[in-house]
């Protein structure tokens, strides 16, 4: 729930969507309150991706957060990129990102500006705190809903697992409660940004695919010119829930392993990042 659409889909070279906080009623969570879970499609095309937006948006009971927007699948289609102003960050202002994820992205927005965008490379101040923070929150998530698996089946977890939940049951609360101090900047500079401009472009990933062998762990640490060796660059928006992210598959590195561009927009707009994503 920090990016298992989009990583995905990045790596496999498909189209991975984060609806808007609320298009798609979240039903299978203990807490109706939670505000970091996201249904999304992993499609074959930007236009599956609609299709099941079509289908499974909409308001319901089941979820307070869900919201009464109707999907409107001409929205997308009608949709033009002629005048557009995108926002381009590469590193978001801290990760390091894989020479060829960065020549991949480059060459997806000189085919934009050929369309009719306009690109603007704007430099961002976030920086590593907001990953950090983000794994606070996310052990408080873990250890809030499963914690009373311990009991019964610690023996039997994945460590990892079970070294996130025991790290959530010892966070202090005042900490956790300012998190939101980071996701309130965080916004902020979105919210400037979108002012000006239609959309956010970045990598979906700082690298291609890693091994089978290798570990999350493996990609939280920083290279000697303090940039952040990061894996995917998903979860940031994950904090700024109400922002729709999407994935779409822009070409393949050297190794024959594929790329994604991400495409972040204001909150509740889908339909115009949808229709981005169609002519990206």
């Amino acid at each position: 729930m920090g990016g298992s659409v989009r990583i995905p889909a990045a790596f496999c070279g498909v189209v991975g969507s984060k609806p808007s906080l609320g298009r798609i009623p979240m039903t299978i969570l203990p807490s109706v309150f939670d505000n970091i879970s996201h249904f999304g499609p992993l499609a074959r095309s930007v236009g599956d991706a609609v299709a099941f937006m079509q289908a499974a948006s909409g308001a319901s009971d089941e979820d307070i957060s869900s919201v009464p927007l109707d999907f409107s699948a001409a929205l997308v289609a009608d949709g033009s990129i002629v005048g557009k102003r995108l926002a381009l960050s590469i590193d978001l202002g801290y990760y390091e990102v894989q020479p060829q994820v960065e020549a991949e992205l480059r060459a997806a927005v000189e085919r934009l500006q050929r369309a009719g965008a306009v690109v603007d490379e704007l430099p961002m101040r976030w920086t590593r705190a907001v990953n950090d923070q983000w794994f606070d929150l996310w052990c408080v998530f873990m250890a809030a809903f499963f914690a009373d698996r311990l009991a019964l089946h610690r023996d039997r977890m994945d460590p990892a697992v079970v070294a996130i939940i025991d790290r959530g049951l010892g966070m202090n609360t005042t900490a956790y409660k300012r998190i939101e101090l980071l996701r309130t900047g965080m916004w902020r500079d979105l919210a400037e940004l979108f002012r000006s401009y239609d959309a956010l472009l970045c990598p979906t990933c700082a690298v291609t695919a890693p091994g089978i062998a290798d570990t999350y762990d493996d990609y939280v640490s920083d290279s000697a010119a303090g940039r952040y060796r990061g894996l995917d660059m998903t979860c940031p928006f994950n904090l700024v829930p109400q922002c729709p992210a999407i994935s779409v598959p822009i070409g393949f590195a050297s190794d024959g392993l594929p790329v994604g561009l991400q495409i972040v927009g204001p909150p509740y707009r889908d339909e115009t990042l949808l229709a981005l994503a169609l002519r990206a």
